[in-house]
């Protein structure tokens, strides 16, 4: 995460928010990584993400997730989109909380994650292996 983001706990130090506290659990400082990996709702996404695609995802952000998902070429890039999908869908929970007041559910949010990851490796289907059509068809099915 390389602390780029505007977490509380980054702007309490320089004084434009009263506190630090998680906008998405109200529990811990928001750190990037407590938003992204110990807040409870995030840890229920991950969780969840993990027993979709039937990868365990560490709920660390000391390892980085890449290195350690299985798969490479389109599968990587599926993987890599679920990732992406999941930090951003996060992110934007969060900044529903701050500014509308609004909880979406950790289910509706990995419902979300997966609606977007289908739109994007749909955009290729000719790179699509079989093994990769079914962890797709997998996800939609769940979904």
């Amino acid at each position: 995460m390389h602390n780029a983001l505007n977490t509380k706990v980054k702007l309490h130090r320089l004084g434009i928010s009263d506190d630090d506290t998680c906008e998405i659990c109200g529990n811990g400082s928001e750190t990037s990584s407590h938003l992204f990996f110990e807040c409870e709702c995030s840890s229920k996404v991950i969780s969840l993400i993990g027993d979709l695609i039937g990868e365990s995802i560490p709920s660390d952000a000391s390892i980085d997730w890449r290195r350690g998902l299985s798969g490479h070429g389109m599968r990587k890039d599926i993987m890599n989109a679920i990732i992406n999908a999941c930090l951003y869908t996060i992110w934007k929970q969060r900044n529903l909380c701050k500014h509308e007041l609004t909880l979406i559910t950790p289910q509706k949010l990995v419902k979300l994650i997966i609606e977007e990851v289908i739109v994007r490796t749909l955009r290729f289907p000719e790179n699509l292996g079989m093994r990769d059509r079914d962890l797709l068809k997998r996800l939609q099915n769940r979904n």
